[in-house]
């Protein structure tokens, strides 16, 4: 049995496709959509989408393996529960340049390649603008608690009153993003905020459970010679927790309650943008010093 998306005239939807043992293609060249617990949802060329294996990367294209045909497809409900997921957000977060979505557990998944060079020119400009603008608040933050480390921070720049109307494409990839966590509608814009991390720079263990329902980190600087940096979480029912390793364009969307960190930097630079969302209702009604 493998898992399909099936289209319609009005909807898509997950559909089951049965294959003889022996007619399950072996190999087809794919698209990685979403990877799970060792197992990769794929589209092929056709348009169809499955469970599968593995992937393998053979002159410059990818193939799906099949592997005798011991495919994800086979252990049931919880992975139609994923592909149903897997679907819903690839619809949108793909149109901003995404080919995989990396879950790890119910509430963190990284994308990878979420935001594209004009959302990526967006957010430095507002970068370099809010360095100079008058009023707005530019300092070193200390975040959490990191074992070994006396005060772990950062430089900080809030970009919240500037965001929405300085960087519409970053901002429609990142409520994408933020959809694969939390599907429930009515997310509305918190804050934002860019974080310079240099030499010796980390944060340490912390949560925005009760700020926000769920936030975004995305990668928008690395420098060549980058070394530590990794975004750390304990996502629940995630053993061992997650430690990546944030690509320029990467996004990483957990629910507030999800404990997160970032190791020291060893060597080089990194920046990365975080946006919380939260849901509200009425206008909002924080202070200029809030948003700056």
């Amino acid at each position: 049995m493998a898992l399909r998306l099936e289209r319609t005239r009005r909807y898509s939807c997950i559909g089951v496709a049965r294959y003889a043992r022996g007619a399950h293609p072996s190999e087809r060249r794919c698209v990685a959509l979403l990877r799970v617990d060792g197992s990769v949802f794929v589209e092929y060329e056709d348009g169809t989408k499955e469970w599968c294996s593995r992937t393998e990367a053979r002159g410059g294209a990818l193939y799906a393996v099949a592997d005798g045909g011991a495919a994800a497809s086979d252990t049931g409900e919880a992975r139609a529960r994923d592909a149903v997921r897997a679907a819903s957000a690839l619809r949108s977060v793909r149109a901003s340049g995404a080919t995989v979505l990396e879950r790890h557990g119910e509430d963190c998944c990284v994308v990878r390649g979420a935001l594209d060079s004009v959302a990526l020119d967006e957010v430095r400009s507002l970068a370099a603008a809010a360095a100079s603008a008058p009023g707005t608040t530019v300092r070193r933050r200390s975040v959490g608690a990191m074992d070994g480390i006396a005060a772990p921070g950062m430089a900080h720049a809030r970009l919240t009153r500037r965001f929405l109307g300085g960087a519409p494409s970053c901002y429609a990839a990142l409520v994408a993003a933020a959809a694969t966590v939390d599907a429930g509608g009515g997310l509305a814009f918190k804050q934002a905020d860019y974080l310079a991390y240099g030499p010796g720079d980390s944060a340490g263990w912390h949560d925005h459970a009760g700020e926000s329902a769920c936030f975004v980190v995305a990668c928008v600087g690395a420098s060549p010679d980058l070394r530590g940096g990794a975004f750390l979480a304990r996502p629940p029912g995630v053993p061992g927790g997650l430690a990546t390793t944030l690509r320029v364009g990467d996004v990483v969307a957990c629910r507030s309650r999800v404990d997160h960190a970032v190791e020291a930097v060893e060597a080089g630079a990194r920046a990365t943008l975080n946006v919380d969302f939260w849901r509200v209702s009425g206008p909002d009604r924080r202070s200029r010093h809030d948003l700056d």
